[in-house]
């Protein structure tokens, strides 16, 4: 990849806001010098990020989340079909659920405060998401990535599924 295919990569990377750019010493960025943000990881992050995405469905009953399951079906299939990858952040989607259902009645009051603080940095990012309305089905990110070197390991189903007849 050419440097200048790295740097749109990683100007991308930072969508949809830009919002990491408060973290960043941008005084230190050049790309003229080839100097960047100091963490590597934040780098490498970025170059290989083309988007973040969230999938959300009207309501929150039974029949939405499994609409909202087959739409991630069938985006995680396109995009994998594209030779991209999916990484999904379902534990923020989770807890706001369930901050939202339930209050902040189940969460240490550290946890209930990073969400409450949180929770206008989303809406910042997601404007159009109505979080008392709609459920928050998976907030992923897209991107390039290597090759895939080792399989997760999975189990036969029929070692674990229960069958009932009843």
């Amino acid at each position: 990849m050419k440097s200048e295919e790295k740097y749109l990569a990683f100007a991308l990377g930072l969508a949809p806001k830009a919002i990491q750019f408060r973290y960043m010493d941008t005084s230190k960025v050049s790309f003229k010098s080839k100097k960047g943000p100091s963490l590597n990881m934040a780098c490498q992050l970025c170059s290989g990020l083309a988007g973040t995405g969230l999938i959300t469905v009207k309501g929150f009953d039974n029949t939405n989340f499994l609409q909202g399951g087959m739409a991630l079906e069938r985006l995680w299939l396109t995009i994998t079909d594209n030779s991209l990858y999916l990484q999904p952040m379902t534990a923020i989607t989770l807890f706001f659920l369930r901050y939202l259902l339930e209050g902040n009645n189940n969460f240490l009051d550290k946890h209930s405060n990073l969400l409450e603080k949180i929770i206008p940095e989303f809406k910042q990012v997601f404007p159009d998401v109505d979080l008392k309305d709609e459920a928050l089905i998976m907030l992923f990110r897209i991107g390039k990535s290597s090759e895939i070197t080792h399989r997760t390991l999975r189990k036969n189903t029929g070692s674990f599924v229960l069958n009932y007849s009843g």
